[in-house]
């Protein structure tokens, strides 16, 4: 496994049944934590939707709850001082490098030297693109643009 919170995230998604709102805590004691509240895991799923998480055999730890790990990490935050808002904003985030993992290139017809996404991971862009904040489209004009530097010029190709 790599970074453990991709897969807390998305064991604590898949508890959700399709539903992207997580009320904290479920699975902890409320009196020992710092403060309920509600996780939006909008761009969360089963972790083998995911290429970032599916390259390892190792996806669970033996005797390891990842929705009580989940939980014990937003603890964790909130205990120093992490704000709500700023809560959700890291969770848009690794929610963001997970869909963009899925991400895959091809060169467009009629153009071998350029590249777009791919309509398959399209889906996957446009959930970075909302989770990140970012206008539908730029993600993928940003990730496709080539700049070339020479001494005296920067041009975009």
């Amino acid at each position: 496994r790599n970074y453990h919170i991709f897969y807390e995230a998305c064991a604590a998604a898949a508890k959700l049944g399709g539903s992207k709102e997580y009320s904290f805590p479920q699975v902890l004691p409320k009196e020992k934590v710092v403060d309920e509240m509600v996780v939006n895991l909008e761009g969360f799923s089963e972790l083998g939707n995911f290429a970032f998480l599916t390259r390892s055999t190792c996806q669970t730890l033996k005797d390891v709850d990842d929705v009580e790990m989940f939980e014990r990490r937003i603890n964790a935050m909130q205990t120093i001082g992490i704000k709500k808002e700023d809560l959700a904003q890291v969770f848009h985030m690794v929610a963001a490098v997970l869909n963009l993992g899925n991400t895959k290139f091809d060169a467009p017809p009629n153009n071998s030297e350029g590249s777009m996404v791919m309509k398959e991971t399209e889906g996957n862009v446009s959930m970075a693109e909302k989770l990140l904040g970012i206008k539908s489209g730029d993600l993928e004009k940003a990730l496709c643009n080539q700049t070339r530097v020479t001494r005296s010029v920067k041009a975009p190709w």
